[in-house]
């Protein structure tokens, strides 16, 4: 099998127009989202998904350290107490280096379940500029104007103007805030400047930059210096189980969307990746069966690529053999630093019936999977962390 990381880049990032920017019914029934409550703090799975290669080092070990700070547990810090959530967004911001958390669901009661859960408009950074405790982290609530109380969407970066870094939100079910889940209205621009501690929302129109309609369990992918991004897939917010398998392409230089070829089939809550050399890589995540008409998990021994260097390129499906990962859903993935592994941790079965705790490494030159940690030797079970 051809090596997928190891083709040079192409091309050259232009300007961005977003320069000129002012700085400022689903599935599941899991009540209480019960996977994830704890009597004490936990922070294990953001970096995961968040974490740019230059944290995502080849030493599993260092990653175990902060594998999954995205389920939030009822942390306490000198600022604020965060209930748990799920359904979050969040994203790596590399100067200072920083988490931003935005968004999700939350019960603290336990009253509602999954899918039905209040959605929250909290807007959190974490530094990551000190060493600190996971038992102590040091949480910021932010309280921005404009944050919109989505879940399931995604953030990623896109550039750095003056020391505020432009992030792309897109996609989300807004609750009961969106009475129509399935219109091309939610795509957001965040103004993030981890320094100042200071976030600015601008909600973009219907019109604007041709964007795709709303949607959520879907992926997007960018480098960790931020530039294009990648958005792929989803499943429409509608209580249809409509998946969707188009790919759209947001260039900060053009400020516009543009499709390009469509997924082999509709895909949702699965893991994406972008390789420095412009390989995009699908792995994991549901589909709905020709044959039986109900959601399936695409096998881990497969995985789908894309050459967003090449006008002319589509998908390439390709098979992996030997041992590999259990097939799962709401999975967290991240590059080590040289784009050449792929880590994987947790996820949960095509209903969300049971869940996945192990961890697993993907080597992209050799197309190998490799156990690192067992599901006993993980932080427990965890699905539907952070979309990235």
């Amino acid at each position: 099998m051809n090596t997928l990381s190891s083709r040079q880049p192409n091309g050259a990032e232009g300007m961005s127009r977003l320069a000129a920017r002012p700085s400022t019914p689903h599935e599941g029934s899991l009540r209480g989202n019960r996977q994830v409550r704890r009597s004490y703090t936990v922070i294990w799975a953001l970096l995961l998904a968040t974490l740019p290669p230059v944290y995502a080092t080849d030493s599993y070990t260092m990653i175990a350290r902060y594998v999954s700070l995205v389920s939030i547990m009822s942390v306490s810090t000198n600022l604020t107490s965060l209930t748990c959530r799920w359904g979050l967004a969040s994203v790596f911001v590399p100067s200072p280096p920083s988490i931003l958390i935005q968004g999700g669901k939350t019960d603290p009661t336990s009253s509602f379940t999954y899918s039905s859960s209040p959605n929250s408009a909290d807007t959190i950074l974490l530094p990551l500029t000190t060493a600190f405790t996971t038992l102590s982290p040091p949480f910021s609530l932010l309280a921005p104007t404009g944050a919109p109380t989505y879940a399931w969407h995604t953030l990623t970066p896109l550039i750095n103007l003056n020391g505020d870094w432009l992030v792309l939100s897109f996609g989300g079910d807004g609750g009961p805030s969106e009475p129509v889940e399935t219109l091309a209205d939610s795509t957001c621009i965040l103004s993030v400047n981890p320094a100042a501690e200071t976030v600015n929302f601008t909600h973009e129109a219907v019109v604007w930059a041709n964007q795709p309609p709303r949607r959520i369990y879907h992926s997007a992918a960018s480098l960790s210096t931020g530039k294009k991004t990648y958005i792929t897939g989803g499943l429409k917010d509608d209580g249809s189980g409509a998946g969707f398998a188009d790919v759209y392409e947001f260039d900060p230089a053009s400020s516009a969307f543009t499709t390009l070829p469509d997924l082999p089939q509709g895909l949702y809550h699965h893991s994406s990746v972008l390789l420095p050399n412009g390989t995009l890589v699908i792995f994991g995540g549901v589909f709905k069966s020709p044959a039986t008409g109900n959601s399936a998990l695409l096998p881990l021994s497969t995985l789908y690529t894309l050459d967003t260097n090449s006008n002319a390129a589509g998908w390439t499906t390709r098979s992996i053999a030997g041992a590999v990962p259990d097939g799962r859903r709401g999975a967290s993935s991240v590059l080590n630093t040289n784009g050449t592994k792929a880590f994987l941790f947790g996820g949960a079965d095509a209903d969300l019936g049971s869940m996945v705790g192990d961890n697993w490494e993907l080597d992209l030159d050799s197309c190998v999977w490799r156990q690192v940690f067992s599901a006993d030797q993980g932080q427990w079970f965890k699905w539907s962390l952070s979309h990235n």
